[in-house]
């Protein structure tokens, strides 16, 4: 099961400065450019239900700081995770997310694990490259495709997708 600590470790990851208030069972979060709070919910419904009032409560609690953040109040964001199903819930979290009154919203259910709040928190994260599959050159790699016509791997290197359509095509005639 998901905790703060496991988002708050994410978010460090990330290079953010993150604080829990117990008192607010949230998540307080900065960066350079960017600042925000996560809230995370057991039951999807919960969240759907509540967002509104810890928005709103977000919003009235932070004013003051919000209004001392210079050039980052163009990027707040409130990040509203649950542990619960999407379900049917998945309209709703769209909608969350496209309430762009005053913050940007991140509103994510099925949040289980480190992987999953690191996904859910990517709109957040610096970008990342991602490494494939190594050893081999490109076309013993794409030998072990399955759905790959035989002609394509067969096609000697330099052959444009035009070239190879064209030879394709007169071998079906």
């Amino acid at each position: 099961m998901i905790s703060m600590a496991d988002v708050q470790i994410v978010l460090a990851d990330a290079g953010y400065c993150a604080a829990f208030d117990d008192q607010a069972g949230v998540l307080y979060f900065e960066g350079p450019t960017v600042l925000g709070v996560v809230s995370i919910y057991a039951a999807t419904g919960d969240l759907v239900s509540k967002w509104l009032v810890a928005h709103e409560t977000f919003l009235a609690t932070q004013a003051s700081s919000l209004r001392a953040a210079g050039l980052k109040v163009w990027n707040v964001y409130e990040v509203f995770l649950s542990t619960g199903a999407v379900g049917a819930w998945r309209p709703k979290l769209v909608e969350i997310e496209e309430d762009l009154r005053a913050t940007r919203k991140i509103a994510r259910a099925d949040v289980v694990t480190r992987e999953d709040a690191a996904a859910a928190l990517l709109p957040l994260l610096p970008l990342q490259h991602v490494v494939g599959e190594s050893g081999g050159d490109l076309f013993s790699r794409l030998e072990r495709a399955k759905d790959i016509p035989p002609q394509l791997l067969k096609a000697p290197q330099g052959t444009t997708p035009k070239m190879l359509a064209e030879r394709m095509i007169e071998e079906e005639s």
